[in-house]
């Protein structure tokens, strides 16, 4: 947890938008990839909360969104190696 917390004040998650884009503003062209992940993290801390979407469909990225990422990939690392998650059935995927 201590980890999770230095990486979330280190990008400053608290100063992102609740909905956020991941690509600037100026960007003449912006290319969609398809399938997507779509992110969601609340964090409280000290009587604040703070919740981040991102839909991480769009490029090119900036530098905040990157910081964004490894953030969610961190957060779900830690799930996927704890030994209850490990002890799950795998997950059954496919297209009808």
């Amino acid at each position: 947890m201590s980890t999770i917390y230095q990486t979330i004040d280190s990008i400053k998650f608290f100063d992102y938008t609740a909905t956020f884009v991941g690509v600037a503003r100026d960007v003449p062209e912006v290319t969609m990839t398809v399938p997507y992940n779509t992110y969601r993290l609340e964090v409280r801390n000290s009587g604040v909360i703070h919740a981040v979407t991102w839909k991480d469909a769009y490029k090119p990225t900036t530098v905040e969104a990157d910081r964004l990422r490894n953030l969610f990939s961190m957060v779900l690392g830690f799930i996927h190696e704890h030994p209850d998650f490990k002890r799950l059935p795998p997950p059954l995927a496919g297209c009808a």
